[in-house]
């Protein structure tokens, strides 16, 4: 069968330095990141179909991470991150996912400004 494709994440990757963060686009993909990061992700599909979620993950300060942000009537926030294991992040981690979310969270619509991938 096709893969099932999830909705279009506000943010379609980023990279400041090492740090790198880039989406979970289908299921596939959340199911691989569950496996590898030892984690239950997959049980947040639902809320990414519905598009009130978006999943991603992220190689920040050092280690991988899980991360789930989720819109509200204020843009999109932070809900959850979590290193291998369902670890929690370092500190450093934490710093650096504030500042990817910041630069488009409170932009027009919440939509990044580093526009989207080309086809």
């Amino acid at each position: 069968g096709r893969a099932l494709v999830l909705r279009e994440p506000p943010c379609p990757g980023w990279r400041d330095g090492k740090d790198v963060i880039t989406p979970l686009r289908t299921a596939e993909d959340v199911v691989s990141e569950g496996r590898r990061m030892h984690n239950c992700v997959v049980s947040r599909i639902p809320r990414v179909v519905q598009g009130t979620a978006a999943l991603y993950h992220g190689e920040v300060d050092g280690s991988g991470l899980t991360i789930q942000i989720v819109s509200s009537l204020f843009g999109w926030r932070l809900f959850e991150v979590e290193a291998f294991g369902a670890q929690a992040p370092s500190a450093g981690a934490r710093q650096v996912l504030r500042r990817w979310l910041n630069h488009f969270a409170t932009s027009e619509g919440g939509r990044c400004p580093c526009g989207r991938p080309k086809p």
